[in-house]
């Protein structure tokens, strides 16, 4: 696949930061935060060395109550609402959540903003 490179970055980023690949493996205590601890220094590092000016202005388009309508919105548009309605109709009653907040904080927060564009799933 052929991507633009500030996708093709963005998601080598995104995947190292997954694995915790920035340097050695070393065992923290916590998750979360100190998991991407060491790339956002090396990001921003980054950054400054090609003289962006930090913090970074704010990029959301959603808010707490506008992110799930949303993330629905971009997940029909990229999977098509059949594969959505699928997910949604196929997941457990008590897993339902998941399908949820994954259309929120991971469709929504991410493809909303103002740096991201979705694009549609082929026909």
């Amino acid at each position: 696949m052929d991507l633009p490179e500030r996708t093709r970055l963005m998601t080598q980023l995104a995947a190292m930061i997954a694995v915790g690949a920035v340097a050695e493996y070393r065992v923290m205590l916590g998750a979360g935060m100190a998991r991407v601890f060491d790339f956002l220094h090396a990001t921003n590092t980054v950054l400054t060395e090609r003289a962006v000016d930090l913090p970074l202005e704010g990029q959301s388009t959603t808010t707490p109550a506008t992110r799930t309508a949303q993330g629905l919105a971009v997940q029909n548009q990229i999977v098509g609402d059949s594969a959505v309605d699928a997910m949604y109709a196929n997941a457990p009653a008590d897993l339902r959540h998941i399908q949820e907040l994954l259309s929120a904080n991971c469709s929504a927060a991410t493809w909303r903003r103002t740096c991201t564009s979705a694009t549609p799933a082929p026909t």
